[in-house]
């Protein structure tokens, strides 16, 4: 017969016991699981709220981005070797057609010579634009690529561009630059060779490898080799017109009277007494001809010219001359025919203030990849409302 042992706790303990004991340290270890997932959803709510404080500054501090008076110290540059530093101020307007690309590098010293890093490309204005780092030879290279669409071929683009790159703990060094984007190439890439020695990169602009950079761009003119398409505004018009339009250089041959009637800005011009109203021949700045006679054409009737590649440069023309009739059918066309993502029409209807579309596009904008596809990098996109509610969404998710 064999002696029990009393001092086992294998044969002293029930069964039960044991069990009870194991279901308790079980709850502990799910109770340990909970209490690491809500001090996650905490921390990571903080993080959003700090966001959401850090974004109404951004947005409660100016209506617009001040291209203009941001910068302490300026800089021009040519393509070919590296700029020098000028204390000149050499200004790019943020009105008209202008955008702001923005991006931050990840293990920029590690790359190696003859590598390049790039962002995501970003539609804006018909096209596809993204920026491009790359270690060439001994310096840091920096480039604009510019990516068209197939109804892009046959069009040529004049712009300015910015480059601002800033030393940890100091003011941008802010270069300067033109370029022409040729027809009938698909890409096209612009921008700076030789922009700053390689090994003052890691030293001077990187923290924890990190390399913040911005550009910003401003379209000036564009010119469609198709103009013969277009319905004619020119000279042969000009018996049919009571008023001359010029944008940059281009003339317009136009119908006070059709302006007037669809547009609060050419209302007050023609019908109000401002100056203008008694010339035969008005300039209008600050907008892109290839634009506005895309405008005209909708105005005028042929709204098939609305199209993914030329209803954001109508919209902008739209918004600044107050004509709701084209603002409507580009919205229409915008949630019936586009194939632009919801996260670009969202941004679109904030830059030119579609509520319907906003509403529409706020709707389908759900999934966490969703939400955060569509909150910008520049923060000032969006209206404060609209970017408190896609946190809030994300917050839900």
């Amino acid at each position: 017969m064999v002696k029990r042992n009393n001092n086992d706790p294998s044969t002293s303990c029930p069964a039960s016991k044991i069990q009870k004991t194991d279901k308790i340290i079980e709850n502990n270890q799910v109770c340990e699981r909970d209490d690491r997932r809500i001090q996650e959803i905490i921390d990571s709510q903080k993080r959003i709220e700090t966001t959401i404080q850090e974004i109404a500054k951004q947005l409660s501090s100016a209506d617009q981005i001040q291209m203009n008076n941001e910068d302490s110290e300026s800089a021009t540059a040519t393509m070919i070797g590296c700029p020098k530093k000028s204390i000149k101020n050499e200004t790019m307007l943020e009105s008209g057609k202008s955008f702001i690309l923005k991006h931050i590098f990840k293990d920029v010293p590690a790359l190696e010579t003859g590598k390049s890093l790039c962002s995501e490309w970003e539609d804006h204005f018909g096209a596809l634009w993204r920026m491009q780092i790359r270690h060439q030879d001994t310096f840091l290279a920096i480039y604009l690529d510019f990516m068209r669409n197939e109804n892009w071929e046959n069009l040529t683009t004049e712009l300015n561009f910015k480059v601002k790159i800033q030393p940890v703990g100091c003011p941008k060094d802010v270069y300067h630059a033109k370029a022409t984007f040729e027809k009938n190439r698909k890409t096209v890439t612009n921008g700076y060779a030789r922009l700053i020695n390689w090994d003052e990169v890691e030293r001077k602009y990187t923290e924890n490898g990190r390399l913040p950079l911005e550009i910003q761009v401003k379209v000036n003119k564009t010119i469609d080799a198709r103009k013969a398409d277009l319905r004619s505004f020119g000279d042969e018009r000009s018996e049919f017109s009571d008023v001359t339009l010029n944008v940059d250089g281009e003339l317009f041959h136009v119908s006070k009277h059709i302006l007037a009637y669809h547009s609060d800005f050419f209302r007050s011009m023609f019908v109000g007494n401002f100056k203008e109203s008694t010339k035969s021949v008005i300039e209008l700045k600050g907008i892109d001809p290839y634009d506005f006679e895309n405008y005209l054409e909708a105005l005028y009737g042929k709204t098939s010219v609305i199209n993914d590649s030329t209803v954001e440069g109508i919209l902008l023309i739209a918004d600044m001359y107050g004509t709701q009739i084209i603002a409507d059918t580009c919205t229409k066309f915008l949630e019936k025919e586009s194939t632009k993502k919801s996260a670009k029409k969202l941004h679109m209807s904030c830059c030119y203030n579609l509520e319907g579309l906003k509403k529409t596009c706020l709707s389908q904008i759900n999934t966490t990849s969703e939400i955060k596809a569509a909150i910008p990098k520049n923060a000032q996109i969006l209206d404060r409302a609209t970017m408190i509610s896609l946190l809030e969404k994300l917050i839900d998710n």
